[in-house]
């Protein structure tokens, strides 16, 4: 566990104390300087390090020390996703980590001495969340306390069904300037996926990756795929950590990063690749202090296979590339065989499941007519006596998700939004599903639909054509197949899918092999 500590002048006597109680409790220290420390500094900047060090998930837990404790946690808590408090007893030390999940400890170097200071540090370090239910309930209702002005642009049948929204269009530079803290802790936001179209414009047209792919690079990593998967990963995995309080509060049905992985994309992928899938998946969780990681897996038959053994394994899901009912059935079918697996070796049946529906957005009448095809198929298999049968014995019910890809016309670009206007979001809001859109679809979320009480369509724009285009490349432009009912065209767009990611994961793959080049090159 990485743990920022700054100080101002006042709590500067402690400092040494506290890094050394840090590293006694198995902390990993991380030191942070204002510029222009002295007697005239002020603890505003100091809480505003370490808040910034939580937020871009640079650190997990923070440190802040001045005269009394009380004005560093006062302004620490003025920043997203920071709940800080200041303490002088050992007591509540561990208890506001244990009961209200707090990750920053401000201490008063005036009114407490070393020995107590390191105590309070290591009972701190040394706690961790309950997860107790009354505990979770509360921490649910805190975070909600921080997002209650904002949620209120929402449209009305997003709030009153409780429906979460996940981002898709994870990057580095969100992390970085605070946006994600913001629409984390402000918006909402309760879910992540990735663009890897995004994660590779970032690498070709800016350095916000260089530190990263260096690190890689001198840690034996050279192989273009695996670095482009490295990438991503590392950015969902700092996703994962910011969202660990929201998977706290919602006891694991909310609050996951979904974890992309190339080789099952693609319809050639086979149980053969499942070992190597299961090693590589299965070490993510433990680069995270919190299991919130799902596995994306395309809802073909080979992909279901996938979804089968995974589950048997524990392994969390989030099956993407569902376009009609029958899909939805074989994913369902595939997790429900997992589970029998589990019950007879006599394993935990909690393993998340989360069904991702490619809602068409060639027009508003077939996207209704597909949502409520796939809203039918979901009512009658929770009630059918298998799923019963399993439920008793701790099966969680599996979410659906609504995402939108773009139209297959729209080739890299990844600037659209989905026409969505009431009655659309009438049929989409089923209670506690998940809408997955992108950052731009959040600010007409939260800037246009609350005054207007509709989402307008914002036209795909054409591809980009930047100095950097021969990185990026151009797509193959695919005739745009919508979503017909027994019209014999739903695997056809399925395919269509799976084509395209395989195609965008070449195109950052080009990316990252483009610049690591260049970074060897410039290494010597």
């Amino acid at each position: 566990m990485k743990v920022a500590i700054a100080a101002d002048h006042a709590g500067m006597p402690l400092r040494r104390v506290v890094v050394e109680a840090v590293e006694a409790a198995g902390g990993d220290p991380v030191v942070l300087d204002l510029p222009n420390a002295g007697d005239n500094d002020d603890y505003p900047d100091v809480a505003r390090m370490v808040a910034r060090a939580i937020t871009t998930g640079e650190v997990t837990r923070g440190v802040l020390l001045c005269g009394s404790g009380a004005g560093v946690a006062i302004a620490a808590n003025k920043f997203p996703l920071v709940r800080a408090a200041s303490v002088q007893d050992t007591y509540t030390a561990h208890q506001m980590v244990e009961h209200d999940d707090a990750n920053v400890l401000a201490i008063g170097a005036r009114v407490i001495g070393p020995e107590t200071a390191a105590e309070l540090v290591g009972a701190f370090i040394r706690a961790s969340f309950s997860k107790a239910p009354r505990h979770s309930r509360r921490l649910g209702k805190i975070l909600d306390i921080e997002r209650e002005s904002y949620v209120k642009n929402l449209p009305e049948q997003l709030r009153k069904r409780e429906q979460s929204i996940w981002l898709r269009g994870l990057d580095r530079r969100m992390i970085s300037d605070g946006d994600l803290a913001f629409m984390l802790a402000r918006w909402g936001v309760s879910g992540l996926l990735p663009d890897v179209l995004l994660v590779a414009e970032a690498i070709s047209t800016a350095d916000t990756y260089n530190d990263l792919l260096l690190s890689l690079l001198s840690e034996g990593i050279v192989e273009a795929g695996e670095l482009s998967v490295a990438v991503v990963h590392s950015d969902l995995l700092v996703g994962a950590e910011l969202l660990g309080s929201v998977f706290d509060a919602t006891s694991g049905t909310d609050g996951y990063v979904s974890v992309p992985l190339p080789m099952v994309s693609t319809s050639g992928s086979s149980p053969a690749a499942l070992p190597l899938l299961l090693k590589q998946i299965k070490d993510l969780p433990a680069k995270t202090t919190r299991s919130n990681v799902l596995l994306e897996v395309p809802a073909t038959k080979e992909g279901c296979v996938m979804v089968e053994e995974l589950t048997a394994s524990g392994v969390g899901i989030n099956a993407i590339m569902v376009v009609h009912g029958d899909h939805y059935l074989q994913v369902v079918s595939a997790y429900s065989r997992g589970l029998e697996r589990r019950l007879q070796n006599g394993l935990d049946l909690g393993i998340p499941l989360v069904v991702s529906v490619a809602v068409s957005t060639e027009d508003q009448r077939s996207s209704v007519d597909q949502v409520d095809e796939i809203r039918e198929h979901w009512h009658r298999w929770l009630v059918t006596d298998h799923w019963k049968r399993l439920a008793t014995q701790g099966g969680v019910t599996p979410r659906l998700a609504w995402a939108f890809p773009p139209s297959m016309s729209s080739a890299t670009d990844s600037s659209w939004i989905p026409l969505l206007d009431e009655t659309l979001l009438e049929h989409l809001t089923v209670p506690s599903s998940i809408l997955q859109v992108g950052k731009d679809d959040l600010d007409l979320l939260f800037n246009v639909g609350h005054r207007r009480g509709v989402l307008s369509a914002r036209k795909p724009q054409p591809p980009s054509t930047s100095n950097n285009e021969s990185v990026l490349g151009s797509e193959p432009v695919n005739e745009p197949v919508g979503y017909t009912p027994g019209g014999g065209a739903e695997d056809m767009l399925q395919r269509q899918l799976l084509d395209r990611s395989v195609h965008q994961w070449d195109i950052l793959i080009r990316a990252v092999e483009s610049k690591a080049s260049g970074l060897r090159r410039q290494e010597g």
